[in-house]
């Protein structure tokens, strides 16, 4: 380790500046060893794939094994492939007759082979961008009549004096149609099975407005104005729910209402949302990968970015310090 008798400090430590006591005294190699014999980057072969004949496979067997050759003035290690075509350009460009006819003959196929791979890439996406269409248009149609029949099912409902039919999802104000362009979508549950997803996408909007709640009636007056992360999230979750469950369009009155119960009330409402989210959250949810992690935190971070937070991680230990504060939601 490093001498410790010399007078050196810690002013400016920080990256490419380590502290001195931890550096190498110079002369000395932290890896003494050196690097492990075989470990420099390697040449990847191709295997012999497979319905190969076995001359074939025996061809492409020999034309992977390795040969060294003087090259530069330095041996290096080249498969037979390469030596053979090192050799015949060698011998192509000193005049060979044979060999410059049979160098244009394999750039000829080459260049036929990689045109042709182009030609089948280029049928190929056509293909898919054929079916695509035709999968987008069978959809749009499918919405199209979805909605027409659950127009009629919620009339006769309410005709008969019921609140809904029997097959209430989707209801018709929730099937989005694009008559210009051609396109629909589904606002909420497509069908019953879909109900306990957007449920629990319901109970994160209850618990993100509560927090958005606690953050306005605990905040100083003159703070409240900007756009806080947690109306953002709850405004996100409640665009995805059904109509008749969003709470945007009234958001005033019910603002208003929570903004007049006591901050204790609030409180255990806030609770109770987060139990109830814990509840419903689907097991899968609960497992947070890195690659998760990193989507999640770039989809979010420009709007993150602009609250005043560096990123997901960032905003995660501001909001855990602050829900572990006794005057602060949970």
């Amino acid at each position: 380790m490093a001498d410790l008798g010399k007078g050196n400090n810690d002013k400016g430590v920080g990256f490419g500046n380590t502290p001195w006591w931890t550096r190498w005294p110079k002369g000395k190699s932290g890896n003494p060893k050196g690097r492990p014999k075989g470990s420099g980057k390697k040449t990847v072969i191709r295997e012999p794939q497979a319905g190969m004949t076995e001359f074939q496979t025996l061809l492409s067997k020999l034309l992977r094994e390795k040969v060294t050759l003087t090259l530069g003035g330095k041996p290096t290690s080249v498969s037979k492939m390469e030596a053979v075509l090192m050799n015949l350009f060698k011998q192509a460009m000193s005049g060979n007759q044979a060999a410059i006819r049979e160098m244009n003959r394999l750039i000829e196929k080459a260049q036929s082979s990689q045109e042709a791979s182009e030609r089948a890439n280029a049928e190929a996406a056509e293909k898919a961008a054929q079916e695509r269409a035709r999968i987008d248009a069978a959809w749009f149609q499918q919405l199209v009549d979805l909605k027409k029949k659950q127009e009629k099912a919620w009339s006769k409902a309410a005709a008969e004096g019921n609140e809904e039919p029997g097959l209430p999802w989707p209801h018709p104000d929730d099937i989005l149609i694009d008559h210009a362009q051609r396109i629909a979508r589904v606002r909420g549950p497509l069908s019953v099975k879909d109900v306990r997803h957007f449920e629990y996408i319901e109970a994160q909007r209850d618990l993100m407005f509560l927090r958005d709640m606690l953050r306005v009636k605990t905040s100083k007056p003159g703070t409240i104005a900007r756009l806080s992360f947690w109306e953002l999230m709850w405004r996100f979750n409640d665009a995805q729910l059904p109509l008749r469950w969003q709470i945007a369009p009234r958001a005033d009155s019910h603002e208003l209402a929570n903004l007049n119960m006591p901050l204790r009330t609030l409180r255990r409402r806030a609770e109770e949302a987060a139990r109830k989210v814990n509840a419903l959250e689907p097991p899968e949810y609960k497992i947070r990968d890195r690659e998760t992690y990193r989507i999640v935190n770039t989809i979010m971070k420009p709007a993150l970015v602009k609250l005043g937070y560096r990123s997901l991680a960032h905003f995660e230990k501001v909001a855990g310090q602050q829900l572990a504060r006794k005057s602060s939601w949970v």
